[in-house]
């Protein structure tokens, strides 16, 4: 998929093992981290959908939540980051 991406001129910025990456969140002070690969996708969020969408390919949902010191109000919080992305094998 990278060669595919690169032969149409786009750059392939994200790189990261799935496998990995829930460790490498917690190392940097993350607490929960929740990793969802297609079949997990599909079994929380298509299940029971009459139109029939599911999802194609290769997908990876990653939800983490940021651990703050205690008493720490939750507008004082950072903002959320947005989703890692899994690279595409090709």
């Amino acid at each position: 998929m990278v060669r595919q991406v690169a032969a149409r001129g786009e750059p392939w910025l994200t790189y990261f093992e799935p496998p990995t990456l829930g460790g490498d969140l917690r190392g940097i002070g993350f607490t929960r981290v929740e990793d969802l690969g297609l079949d997990e996708i599909h079994q929380r969020y298509f299940t029971g959908r009459l139109d029939g969408l599911r999802l194609n390919g290769i997908a990876r949902l990653l939800k983490r939540t940021p651990s703050l010191p205690r008493g720490v109000p939750f507008a004082a919080r950072p903002p959320p980051a947005p989703p890692a992305v899994a690279p595409l094998e090709s």
